[in-house]
């Protein structure tokens, strides 16, 4: 089955009611006692893709963070007159980086 299936289960399956095991060729379900039938690898990869794009999302907010806290002392020298170039050139590349964070996530959230 798919690779992440225990990662799967325990997400969406949190009370049990089912074990995965691996024998060398990859994990797969060994016992199911749930109502709810079980998933198909096609259930597995759509989770995992969306679980991927949320971590994705959560790690380019924290980027988006960490480029704020690194704009404020070029901007701050800008904003009291003191900014150099280096300022200058800190600030043009922190927002080119923000931007290029801001259009993937924008990406993500239309697909």
């Amino acid at each position: 089955m798919h690779n992440r299936l225990g990662e799967y289960l325990t997400a969406v399956y949190p009370a049990g009611g089912w074990m995965v095991q691996d024998d060398g060729n990859g994990p797969y379900i060994k016992e199911w006692t749930l109502a709810a039938s079980q998933p198909t690898e096609q259930d597995v990869d759509e989770w995992a893709a969306r679980e991927d794009a949320r971590l994705r999302r959560a790690q380019i907010q924290r980027e988006l963070d960490a480029i704020d806290l690194q704009s404020v002392r070029p901007v701050r020298a800008k904003l009291a007159g003191t900014a150099t170039a280096e300022d200058e050139a800190k600030i043009a590349a922190l927002e080119a980086q923000a931007q290029t964070l801001r259009t993937e996530l924008a990406d993500m959230q239309k697909g």
